[in-house]
Order: C-alpha cells, then structure tokens, then sequence
C-alpha cells in the first residue's frame, strides 16, 4: 500500500515539513571563539590618562618602502634577540640582507637595539628582562587568550610589559591608545598570574621613544 503525505503549507506555498520548513532568523547569533590573541583584539581611539613620554633615540628616516607585516617581524626580531652574543646577531643580519633589507638599514637597526637595551638598564634597572614571554589565559567570556608579549621587565617596584611596534606614527600618544586594549589584556593577564604589574609601555622604534602608562594603584 503506497502512502501518500499530502503537501501542506501556508498561502505562499511553502512546505510545512522537511527543510522548506525552516525559517531563517535574520538577526545574527553571538559566538564566542575558541582562541584569541591579543593583537586582534578590537581597537580603542580613546585617550588614556596618565600618558608619559620618554625619549631615547633620534627618530630614524627609514625608507617608505620598508613598511608592513614582513618588515615589522624582522624588526621585532633584532628587539627579540637584544645584546645577544655577536654570532647570533650576525647571523640575523645576514638574513635580513637575504630578506631584502640594506646593509645600511640592518647596521641602523642593530645600532637602535643597543641604544635601546643601554638606555632601558639605565631607566628601569631591571632584576630581570624577559623576551618573547608566552601568555596563555581564559578571558571573561571564556575564549582561550593565547599570544607573546615582546618584553616584561621586572624591577624592584614590579614588572613593565612593553610592546615594540615599528609602525610609522606621527602622535606617538595618540598611537598608544590605538593599541591600550592589547596591552590592557596583557596586563590583566600577567596579574592574575600573580605578577605586580607597574605599567605598560610602547617602543616606538621609528620614532626612538617609549610611550608608557603606569598602573593606576587598586
């Protein structure tokens, strides 16, 4: 006996069964991802108080065409390594050379670190400098925060998070808030790790300044 399923529907025709049934919902549903790093997080233009400039080197004329992602991991490298021994660096500026980079700009750059690196013992007088340090934390909304952060410093009065960036800026504190909910999350992160954050920090490394934000005491 064959069995047959009338066709129902409303007035418009469309089936009350099967996948014609379902009804789309133009409103967007919240999703949570699984991982995030803090780079991508979503950016602030609003001013941050407490803003304080430091400068420590002459601003470099470095080449419009050296810009972008590619060149701005190269420079974060020579920050990475510091004053490490001679054979590494020289090593690292053999592969800059090869990346497309010139003699010139490779000697200015390594020329920058060392300054760099001189005047950050000078003003911070670190117990402790730690580079490339690995986070790994859950957020408030339950998404993993995974990432590196450039540089802690600790000291005596707690630990300064500095990030480098090698963007081209013209207001280097305009700049800073662009990047504060990166460094926001840092911060929250080293905290609840157990660490006393003192404040956090940008190297500008064209504009030869470290823009810094103390921690505002609880």
């Amino acid at each position: 006996m064959d069995l047959a399923l009338e066709a129902g529907g409303d007035a418009s025709g469309i089936s009350s069964i099967g996948r014609r049934a379902i009804k789309s919902d133009s409103e967007s549903i919240a999703t949570t991802p699984d991982s995030i790093s803090p780079s991508t997080l979503d950016k602030s233009d609003r001013p941050v108080p407490d803003i304080e400039v430091l400068r420590y080197a002459p601003a470099l004329e470095i080449d419009g065409d050296f810009a972008g992602a590619e060149f701005g991991i190269l420079v974060h490298r020579f920050f990475e390594l510091g004053v490490a021994p001679t054979q590494l660096r020289e090593q690292l500026a053999a592969s800059a050379c090869l990346s497309g980079l010139p003699d010139g700009l490779v000697h200015t750059l390594n020329e920058r670190v060392t300054t760099f690196e001189a005047w950050l013992s000078s003003q911070f007088e670190p117990v402790q400098v730690l580079r490339e340090l690995p986070i790994l934390a859950l957020d408030q909304a339950g998404s993993v925060l995974s990432g590196l952060i450039d540089m802690v410093v600790e000291t005596k009065d707690g630990c300064w998070i500095i990030d480098h960036k090698s963007d081209q800026v013209t207001d280097s504190v305009e700049a800073f808030a662009h990047y504060s909910v990166q460094l926001e999350a840092y911060r929250e992160t080293l905290q609840a790790a157990g660490y006393v954050v003192a404040g956090t920090a940008i190297n500008w490394i064209r504009t030869g300044e470290l823009v810094r934000n103390p921690s505002t005491p609880d």
